[in-house]
């Protein structure tokens, strides 16, 4: 099925609301153990089931034509505005018409965007209470659309 990697990642990124969940759900809400030395134990559940949507990410979800390069570097200007005009566009999407474009199957967000939409949507409508210090995959995220994020946000 030539959507089946799109499938698999909502599955994976429902596991990690899953997770997420049942940890809030057992130790009341992150806020109140977040930041403390507990919130790290508490939270390392939720950190390997993001690490592991985010490994199935990279491994299946082709990086942005600027990945590795300074993106004043890259000789693909176009491509390089068009994945920032998309985080544009991600970030003026409130929570249900996030949530729904996500879901769309065939897809309707760029492939090289989708992996964003999924960060944006369980950090921001989900609260998913992930420290990037913990995350086996954060440098490789940051590293693939950091600069997408940057500067779609400006």
């Amino acid at each position: 099925m030539p959507f089946q990697k799109y499938i698999d990642a909502l599955a994976l990124m429902d596991a990690t609301i899953a997770v997420n969940d049942a940890v809030i759900a057992a130790n009341g809400e992150y806020s109140t153990w977040y930041f403390s030395e507990q919130g790290t134990k508490l939270s390392a559940p939720i950190c390997t089931a993001w690490d592991n949507l985010y490994t199935f990410v990279h491994a299946n979800f082709p990086a942005p034509v600027s990945f590795g390069n300074s993106p004043f570097a890259d000789p693909d200007k176009e491509k390089y505005a068009a994945d920032v005009d998309e985080m544009v566009v991600m970030f003026s999407k409130n929570r249900e018409t996030l949530e729904e474009e996500l879901r769309k199957i065939p897809p309707v967000i760029a492939e090289v965007a989708f992996p964003v939409y999924i960060a944006r949507h369980l950090l921001r409508d989900f609260r998913i209470a992930v420290s990037p210090s913990q995350l086996t995959t954060f440098d490789e995220f940051h590293n693939r659309y950091g600069y997408m994020i940057i500067s779609g946000a400006k």
